[in-house]
């Protein structure tokens, strides 16, 4: 499908990202593109873009422009979740899994872009629900994962995990990762979790240094509903979605996961593969064989 409007959602805390959006909206008006911008970020001095609400911004865009780094795709995806919209990732930040274009690239990339000249890459996303003596008392959106955690100074947790209505164990650990497959390189990997393509329909629960060696990481099928208990919490247990929001949980709390039906989308470059990524981001290395 050829581009007629874009939506911008950068970084605002990034002088880099303000400045590289004047770039790109000389750009698009030269392709007579309309550009939009939700209009709870901050406005950008000499870019000719329309700050618009967020509901009627994602009515009017074919594509989303993140300009930042993972998190910022993080948020904006959140954000943007009840849109059919893809999102195209504009590395800014030292990383960039999610953010998968080069300022530089996306400048020599643009002309095919607009003309609808990329790939469709559905990541599962996550509903987590926080219950309370059989009250909701918190719903969140995860892309990348669910963590419950000790607070600092604090002992391990003792933490149930059902799946379905089947009891699976109960680890007694610093905290578990219930991850999805774009979520597996994140804080699940750095727990000794094995990496999972992204366009897998799976659920990963890794445990963080749990006290039995034989408590090793699982992946099951993305349709499984699995349920946390906090059993055991010397002090307060807390629940972190995607690195960046959550709660402080108490002992009894149950934390209900469950995959969406909808997904979100990523724009990634046609010459491009996940493989490809895993190379370039974890620095593998090793001769290029063509022949076995």
């Amino acid at each position: 499908m050829k581009i007629k409007s874009v939506g911008i959602f950068p970084n605002p805390k990034k002088k880099e990202c303000l400045e590289y959006i004047k770039t790109l909206t000389v750009l698009f008006k030269k392709n007579n593109i309309d550009v939009y911008m939700p209009d709870f970020l901050p406005s950008v001095p000499d870019a000719d873009f329309k700050s618009v609400n967020l509901k009627l911004f994602l009515s009017k865009v074919n594509i989303i422009i993140v300009l930042g780094g993972d998190g910022t795709f993080l948020y904006a995806a959140r954000e943007c979740h009840n849109a059919d919209v893809p999102l195209l990732g504009v590395n800014m930040g030292s990383f960039g899994f999610l953010t998968e274009f080069t300022k530089e690239d996306f400048l020599v990339s643009m002309g095919t872009v607009i003309k609808g000249h990329y790939k469709i890459v559905e990541l599962l996303t996550f509903d987590v629900k926080v219950m309370r003596k059989n009250r909701c008392i918190a719903d969140f959106i995860a892309l990348n994962d669910a963590v419950l955690s000790r607070d600092s100074f604090s002992r391990a947790l003792g933490i149930q995990v059902n799946l379905g209505d089947e009891f699976l164990n109960e680890y007694f650990a610093d905290g578990l990762i219930i991850a999805t497959p774009t979520g597996s390189t994140a804080h699940s990997l750095s727990a000794g979790g094995p990496i999972v393509v992204q366009t897998m329909k799976s659920i990963l629960i890794t445990p963080i240094c749990p006290h039995a060696l034989t408590n090793r990481p699982i992946i099951i099928p993305s349709e499984t509903k699995v349920s946390l208990l906090v059993k055991k919490a010397e002090k307060n247990a807390r629940l972190t979605i995607d690195g960046q929001i959550g709660l402080s949980l108490k002992k009894g709390d149950a934390i209900i996961v469950k995959s969406r039906k909808d997904c979100i989308k990523l724009i990634r470059p046609v010459q491009r593969s996940y493989y490809g990524i895993l190379r370039d981001k974890l620095s593998w290395s090793g001769t290029y064989r063509t022949k076995w």
